[in-house]
């Protein structure tokens, strides 16, 4: 349990940053929050009861 809490031991340089941020697409791949019929599935879903 102890190596789970030290996930945070390491730094990225600014060539990783650039890579990393050079893969984001700006929106998702999984699910389109601008779809009107996904919008309407998710107020669909009982999440309590």
């Amino acid at each position: 349990m102890k190596q789970n809490f030290d996930i945070w031991d390491f730094k990225l340089t600014d060539e990783e940053m650039e890579i990393i941020s050079k893969k984001d697409l700006g929106h998702s791949e999984i699910v389109n929050h601008y779809d009107p019929e996904f919008v309407k599935m998710l107020h669909t879903w009982k999440i309590h009861e």
